[in-house]
């Protein structure tokens, strides 16, 4: 697999859903314990290039978020 590359990576802040129910209302920034001016990550995907004879010409996601990475 060829290394990961900033420029194939997206990093993003999760935000609630006011619309949701429980857990999935509240972002990270509604955090008591964040600080209000965070730009903390909480999500990241990336493409990963594999370089084998099964994989060639194609490419993989990846993905995680906070859930995960905790």
């Amino acid at each position: 697999m060829s290394p990961i590359e900033l420029k194939n990576t997206v990093l993003g802040q999760y935000v609630g859903n006011p619309d949701a129910e429980g857990e999935g209302k509240f972002g990270y920034l509604d955090d008591p314990t964040v600080p209000k001016d965070s730009i903390t990550p909480t999500f990241a995907t990336s493409v990963m290039y594999i370089q084998n004879e099964k994989w060639d010409g194609k490419f993989g996601l990846d993905e995680g978020s906070r859930a995960v990475l905790l």
